[in-house]
């Protein structure tokens, strides 16, 4: 199961990096196991933008990191309904 949730999160993170020509300097993570992957590894390596990922004993950067997703996530989810299929 959690290959193929890496999968999907490497796919979403792939069409977002493709999508667009900036480099991002840095991308943060929570520690859940499927964004630590290879498919995930592959298309930051590639974009030279590396994992930041939050520590497992400190709920108050896991918060943060929750709040950006909730902020991020409708933002891309309107960017991939307007992206070309």
């Amino acid at each position: 199961m959690s290959e193929r949730l890496g999968d999907a999160a490497a796919g979403y993170l792939r069409r977002l990096l493709d999508d667009t020509q900036w480099r991002p300097l840095v991308i943060k993570f929570h520690n859940a196991g499927y964004f630590r992957c290879d498919a995930v590894d592959k298309p930051l390596r590639q974009r030279l933008s590396p994992a930041l990922f939050s520590p497992p004993y400190y709920p108050q950067y896991n918060g943060g990191i929750e709040n950006t997703q909730g902020e991020t996530k409708p933002l891309l989810r309107q960017r991939l309904a307007a992206a070309p299929v």
